[in-house]
Parts: structure tokens; C-alpha cells; sequence
């Protein structure tokens, strides 16, 4: 059974200076998995390879692949639409199976529009859903699919069937490692990439604005796993030369690394102890919140010494924004005082500090929450254009109360108007602004990268990795 796994590319540009660089984790995690049980999976990323969507459409038909599978989310959408269509048109028995957050909650409307090139969904994580699925797929089952954590059309009937949801891994050290065919792909032709690993799945903190709480504790609120330490440094020594090769540092992508929470804290110092006892030089940063240390507690200052001292370079503070207002409609739980004093805090130290972006807009801002954001961000000097235009996102399975609001697509996350006429105009002469010059759209990419230059000082320094 010849298997494809394709990450697809996105239009939009402001996408793909963010997250078009990044390694996808996921289908390196399935591809490695899918190993593991006698399964052989090739993965393709259309930026890396330098394929448009109708020529991995016609590699995958041309060269018999019986299944292939996307990772997709809002943005990687319609180019993974575009891909589905051109291959069931050249040939309708390939399977075609997509994943993500994003179809994982818009499951039903994605077969309503798109049943006849998509047929199956598979929710939340991926690895063991996809290999029972390849098992019933292989005995030819007429009989409904009955899988745990998949959605599909049935045929026979015509209805929609959304199975239960698949329990969480428990063992996440059971896993093998991810595969890193494209990280290594990448490097070899020059490309940029962004190598990363995930320690542990589940997120403490129900932000409104974010699924994160559901997805990642695959429908389990609150359930946090994790790798051990010892399996995580074990994966990081082996990436040890890819991470060298690529001149970079490793990205730990788990929503909230570090947390104040005790069994957290215990993992932590698990985890420093594995680095310092190996002597492993790898420069990482992780992504934290403005109140996941107490500034006030010396233990906390000496945690975060230490872990600068084993390779922790930058910090990605979820800021989003500096009205105190939004912050708690987006139930941060957090105030604009404590993400500025701990922002200030790590620049200080010589950990460098950024954010993806603040939320500066959501439909229910004034003009004077979006004042005290474009405060907030020239103050921390993080005053992009980017940062100071974007606006939440209605990301399927969020709590985030949006008023009216009604999807043109299922990929749609800009689907509101905003309640204050004139931060309604407002917005649309940014806008416009940012679509009719693309002289803005490269300043904050300039901003990140002068920002960024801790991370690049890691290696002029001639530190050792």
C-alpha cells in the first residue's frame, strides 16, 4: 500500500511568512508511526519540493499511490482542496484522508462541500486513528467504518457519520520519534526551515480565542501528557546535527512550556538535569506565558537562569494584547502589567523576547483598547504594521463569542464585522493600506529578524553545538 503525506502551501502572505518555514511535526509523527507498524509512508512538502498543487496531484496518480493523506489547516485550505480535486478527477479509487484543528471541527460542513474529492476526517491526534484506519481499509470492509476518531460520508446511505472520539495517547514515549525526511530535504537545497518538537500534548489555560485546550487533549479538556524528559533530550541529541547543519535552533512547539504548576515544575527540572548531565548544547526556545514565572520568587529567577544556561535563547510570550478589556474577553487571566514586566524582564537577561502577533482587533474593541495596544506594543518595540492590523480569528472550536457571525468557506476565519463603526472603518483603511503596498508587509518580517538576532548571535559567538 503506497502512502503520501502532504503538507500543501498557502497564498496568503502574511501566512507564509509565519508559519510556511516551520517543519510539520504531525506528519513526520504519523510517517515515523505508520513505520513502526509495517506501513511505508512518503512525505511531501510543496514548498521543499518545489511542486505546485497540480504537480503533486499528477506525481501521486502517476506513480500509484493507493492513499494520501493532508495535514491542513485554514490557511493550507484551499491549495489542499485544489490537490483533492485533481486527484479523485485523474483517478477516483485513491483515498483521500485530511487532518488538523481546523477540519477536525468543521468536519461535517468540509464532506457537506467537499464529499466528493475528501473521504475521511480524521480528529485530533492522528497516529493511531490512521493506522486502524489502514487496517480496515486493507480488509476491503464493505460494513461502516466504525474507527474511532474519524468522520466520513457513507456512501451506501448518504448521511453523515462522525464516530467517537479516540482517547488520548497515554504513552506519549511509546511513539517513535518524528520522521525528518523534509528537515533534511530542506537543508540540502538551501532552504529555510524551522526544526521543532513537541515534549507534551494538552493545554492548562481555556483561552477563548484558541482550541488549543481541545485539540491538543484530543477532546479531553484539561488532560495534559507527557513525554519524559529523558525521551525528549534522547530525540534532541539526535537532532543534535541537523540542527547544526541548518545553522538554527530547535523550537519547542507544546502551548505553554513552562507553567506554575508543580508536576510542570518537576518535569522541568527533570529536563535541565538530562541537558546538563549530557552536556547538550542546542539552542531552543519555547513558548510561555506573561505569568508562568513569579518574578518576585528567587527559585524562579535561578529556573530561569538555568534554563538559559542550557540553550534556552528566545521566548514566545503570548502578549495578545495591551488593553486590559480584551485581555479579559479573551480570558487570558493574565493583566497588560505582567506581560510587560516579564517581556522587559527576559530582554534584559539577553533571552529574546517575541509574539505572534497581538490580537489587536476582535469585534468588540474600541478605539481605545486599540490605542492602548499600539501603546503596548511601541513601548515593547514590537510596533509592526502586522501587529498593530491583526484581528482575532473565529477558529472552529473556540470560545470566543462572536456576534452573527456565519461562514462563507470552511477555511473563513475573518467572518465578522465589528460592533464600533468607527474601529470598523478603521480597520478597513489599515487594510487597505496593507493590500496596496507590499512595502508593510515585509516590516515586521524585518522587525523579527533584527529582534531575532540573539538567535543568529548563538552561533557568531562560536558557541558549540
Amino acid at each position: 500500500m503506497k502512502i503520501a503525506l502532504v503538507n500543501p502551501k498557502t497564498d496568503v502572505f502574511e501566512m507564509r511568512m509565519l508559519y510556511e518555514r516551520h517543519e510539520n511535526i504531525a506528519l513526520g509523527s504519523i510517517a515515523s508511526n505508520l513505520e513502526s507498524h509495517g506501513y511505508s509512508a512518503e512525505i511531501f512538502d510543496l514548498r521543499v519540493d518545489d511542486l505546485s498543487p497540480c504537480e503533486i496531484a499528477k506525481f501521486i496518480v502517476t506513480r500509484n499511490y493507493q492513499i494520501v493523506a493532508f495535514s491542513i489547516n485554514f490557511a493550507t485550505f484551499p491549495s489542499a482542496i485544489n490537490i483533492c480535486r485533481e486527484i479523485k478527477f485523474l483517478n477516483k479509487d485513491i483515498v483521500v484522508i485530511v487532518g488538523g484543528e481546523h477540519v477536525s471541527y468543521q468536519d461535517k460542513k468540509i464532506l457537506g462541500f467537499y464529499g466528493h474529492y475528501i473521504d475521511f476526517v480524521i480528529r485530533g491526534e492522528s497516529e493511531d486513528t490512521f493506522v486502524d484506519l489502514l487496517k480496515y481499509l486493507d480488509n476491503n470492509n464493505s460494513n461502516g467504518c466504525s474507527v474511532h476518531g474519524i468522520s466520513y460520508i457513507d456512501k451506501r446511505k448518504n448521511i453523515f457519520i462522525r464516530n467517537d472520539n479516540r482517547k488520548p495517547i497515554e504513552n506519549l514515549d511509546a511513539l517513535p520519534f518524528a520522521n525528518r525526511t523534509i528537515s533534511k530535504k530542506a537543508i540540502k537545497k538551501g532552504k529555510s526551515i524551522e526544526i521543532g518538537i513537541l515534549a507534551q500534548r494538552g493545554c492548562p489555560f481555556p483561552c477563548s480565542f484558541c482550541n488549543g485546550n481541545r485539540f491538543l487533549s484530543n477532546e479531553y479538556p484539561m488532560i495534559i501528557r507527557r513525554r519524559s524528559p529523558a525521551n525528549v533530550v534522547d530525540e534532541m541529541e539526535l537532532l543534535h546535527q541537523i540542527i547544526y547543519k541548518n545553522r538554527s535552533f530547535l523550537r519547542f512547539y507544546d502551548a505553554t512550556f513552562i507553567t506554575r504548576d508543580s508536576k510542570n515544575r518537576q518535569w522541568i527540572e527533570t529536563f535541565c538535569g538530562e541537558i546538563e548531565r549530557r552536556n547538550l548544547k542546542i539552542p531552543f526556545d519555547v513558548f510561555i506565558r506573561a505569568n508562568s514565572f513569579n518574578l518576585n520568587e528567587s527559585n524562579d529567577i535561578s529556573l530561569i537562569s538555568r534554563l538559559k544556561s542550557i540553550g534556552m535563547i528566545s521566548t514566545y510570550i503570548g502578549l495578545e494584547s495591551g488593553s486590559d478589556s480584551t485581555l479579559e474577553k479573551y480570558n487570558k487571566k493574565v493583566d497588560v502589567n505582567e506581560s510587560k514586566t516579564m517581556f522587559n524582564f527576559f530582554k534584559s537577561i539577553g533571552i529574546n523576547g517575541s509574539t505572534n502577533g497581538c490580537m489587536t482587533f476582535q469585534q468588540e474593541s474600541t478605539i481605545i483598547d486599540i490605542i492602548k495596544t499600539v501603546e503596548f506594543l511601541y513601548e515593547i518595540r514590537l510596533c509592526s504594521f502586522w501587529n498593530c492590523l491583526t484581528r482575532a480569528e473565529t477558529l472552529p472550536g473556540i470560545k470566543l463569542n462572536i456576534i452573527n457571525r456565519k461562514r462563507e468557506t470552511p477555511w473563513d476565519v475573518y467572518n465578522y464585522s465589528f460592533c464600533d463603526k468607527h474601529v470598523d472603518k478603521l480597520y478597513s483603511i489599515l487594510d487597505q493600506i496593507n493590500k496596496s503596498f507590499p512595502s508593510v508587509r515585509i516590516e515586521d518580517r524585518l522587525i523579527r529578524l533584527i529582534s531575532g538576532r540573539t538567535k543568529s548571535h548563538f552561533f557568531a559567538a562560536g558557541r558549540d553545538i
